[in-house]
């Protein structure tokens, strides 16, 4: 059963990979300045700040961001062991 959140995630997903690295401080403005100039990602937005309120989405939108920061961070850091 995907979870309610699923969406977000997706979203913030396609964001941050837009996104060059090595990500700044302020990444979860980034992620958020990100959605909010590609309009199917703002429209999607929207749809999701419908269905789940607007403080879900926002807060779940810097939850996923900084999960998938530090997933990333992680996985460069093994690769620079190799």
């Amino acid at each position: 059963m995907p979870r309610r959140t699923q969406g977000v995630e997706d979203l913030v997903s396609a964001a941050i990979a837009n996104l060059p690295s090595p990500y700044g401080q302020d990444v979860i403005e980034d992620v958020c300045l990100e959605i909010e100039h590609n309009q199917a990602w703002s429209d999607r937005y929207g749809q999701l700040r419908n269905e789940l309120g607007r403080n879900v989405v926002n807060n779940w939108i810097g939850q996923y961001t900084k999960r998938l920061r530090l997933t990333s961070i992680i996985i460069e850091r093994k690769f620079r062991l190799f």
